[in-house]
């Protein structure tokens, strides 16, 4: 019975990270469009499908006084998050809170529970992890073909690319990260890990590759920690350092045209300087409270998660959310499994990197969303869970001693 019910989790679970992948092909999202949903609109039912039953047999192995003791640093700023939604309605009349914020956090949390206490083998880790590089490779070429003419870098490339950009590089770092040596599947893994990198770099999806980026160095120094701390970080940066000097000048030039080419206005940053210096200054005069209660108050959107936050519900009612958003990045920095060198399960602490990263630029980001941070979420359960199971205790119990 119990191998019955692993094979039916783990086919749901194929079936999820597949569908994530496809709300961004060009197919589905127009026929989304031609019906006036949102992005990926008509592949949710199924997603949604998928997710509801993952959950349910997720719930099956929950001990509830084991559940809440593991997972309290995570669970208490969400119910106060929550409790604070309330208040906002109640007193504001606002359920930007509720609607906005809540429900991305919460499925973001139970796509972690999911990836937690999943039964997965480390042949089909592996093998999850190369059906959505190929998914994820191949809906990128897709959307290059189709919206941008091919793998060149001409102007804007609009189609969803802040929503595309985070999944490639999530799929090229963890395709990365699985190579192993002198193994056939390894050629497929470098292939998919490079593809992915410059689809992403030809969607200019610049804030993903920049988080990208960061994530790869990160791998590269657990995957050196046997050296020690100061060995791993001069062997990390001479990697980089002679990876970037060999590059081509083509390749070379082709990353540069990703970032700055096209600019005819000087403007880099798209304007998300100015909309963010805008959002500071009113700050100023309504930190606590941000725009609650303002109905005048509608300035352009900060493309920061926690200047977006700021805005919205000032400093006394962020609180919870700036709460759990710190908790959650501290998983990563705190990670112990340094301690025992990098494996390939621990992927997830790496991946991610690249949703708090993109939050730095974009303000639906690191939960929202769904179909583009799901993936980061679930690697980051696997992960937590090999972690644990390694070093005998609870990640989060060593984040809160």
């Amino acid at each position: 019975m119990k191998r019955v019910l692993v094979f039916i989790n783990n086919t749901f679970l194929f079936v999820l990270i597949l569908l994530i992948a496809l709300t961004f092909h060009p197919r589905f999202v127009d026929l989304t469009n031609e019906a006036g949903g949102g992005q990926g609109g008509v592949l949710y039912p199924y997603i949604i499908t998928c997710f509801i039953s993952l959950f349910v047999l997720c719930l099956r192995k929950i001990r509830v006084y084991d559940f809440i003791r593991h997972f309290s640093p995570l669970l208490i700023p969400f119910v106060f998050t929550v409790f604070v939604s309330v208040l906002i309605l109640a007193v504001f009349n606002d359920m930007s809170m509720l609607l906005g914020d809540v429900r991305p956090i919460a499925i973001s949390l139970i796509a972690l529970f999911i990836g937690y206490y999943a039964d997965l083998s480390d042949s089909s880790l592996r093998f999850l992890v190369l059906v959505f590089a190929l998914a994820a490779l191949w809906v990128g070429v897709e959307q290059v073909f189709v919206r941008g003419g091919g793998f060149v870098i001409e102007g804007y490339f609009a189609d969803n690319k802040n929503q595309l950009g985070p999944l490639l590089m999530t799929a090229a770092v963890s395709s990365f990260a699985m190579i192993r040596k002198r193994e056939l599947i390894d050629v497929c893994f470098i292939a998919l890990s490079i593809g992915c990198v410059v689809t992403a770099l030809t969607i200019r999806a610049r804030a993903a590759v920049l988080s990208g980026a960061v994530s790869f160095v990160v791998l590269l120094l657990m995957m050196n920690k046997k050296r020690g701390t100061f060995g791993s970080i001069i062997v990390t940066f001479l990697i980089v350092g002679l990876g970037f000097v060999l590059l081509p000048e083509t390749a070379k030039g082709y990353v540069y045209d990703s970032f700055f080419g096209g600019y005819t206005s000087g403007d880099v940053t798209s304007g998300r300087i100015e909309r963010n210096e805008a959002v500071v200054s009113f700050l100023g005069e309504n930190f606590w409270t941000g725009r609650l209660g303002l109905s005048n108050a509608n300035l352009a959107i900060a493309h920061n998660y926690v200047l977006n936050i700021l805005y919205k519900y000032g400093f006394l009612f962020s609180i919870p959310l700036l709460w759990l958003y710190f908790v959650l990045f501290s998983q990563c920095l705190k990670s112990p499994s340094g301690k025992y060198g990098f494996d390939f399960k621990f992927i997830g602490i790496v991946t991610f990197y690249i949703p708090f990263i993109v939050s730095l630029f974009e303000y639906t980001f690191p939960y929202g969303p769904g179909t583009a941070t799901s993936f980061n979420f679930l690697l980051l359960g696997i992960s937590l869970k090999n972690i644990n199971s390694n070093s005998n205790k609870l990640l989060v119990d060593s984040n809160i001693e």
